[in-house]
């Protein structure tokens, strides 16, 4: 197990932990509606890597032997989440892991008390999140 800089960690398993996929950003962090490409990667001329467990309809994932980008783009709060890399060294297979968090800006959406919902509230109520303020 290898921590990253961040809060996120990259996890390897197998026998050559030097030559598991490695996952760039480390701490992968989107805007809601945005776009991030993680790049999974591997330091072995001989690799295969590739996303798995990943429904077809979230991104776009271009390949070669020793790297994959996947590009999500108009993200949600439901992408947020682990993603996985598996790759193939030397008859070895490895897979990498890491969690993808999307955020939301809230800009002058608090309304009076006792008007319509804000967005704020809704997106609470829709994705179970504690409320902030009280």
């Amino acid at each position: 197990k290898r921590l990253g800089s961040c809060l996120s960690e990259v996890v390897y398993w197998g026998f050559l932990p030097e030559h598991g996929p490695a996952i760039q950003p480390l701490k992968p962090l989107v805007e809601r509606g945005g776009t991030i490409q993680l790049i999974c990667s591997m330091d072995c001329p001989e690799a295969e890597v590739q996303w798995e467990g990943l429904d077809t309809d979230l991104g776009n994932i271009v390949s070669n032997h020793t790297q994959s980008i996947l590009t999500l783009s108009n993200t949600t709060i439901n992408m947020e989440g682990t993603k996985m890399c598996s790759g193939w060294c030397q008859e070895t297979s490895y897979l990498a892991t890491v969690e993808l968090n999307v955020y939301c800006e809230f800009k002058n959406h608090l309304l009076e008390k006792g008007s319509q919902k804000t967005e704020l509230e809704e997106w609470k109520e829709r994705s179970g999140r504690i409320n902030m303020f009280g």
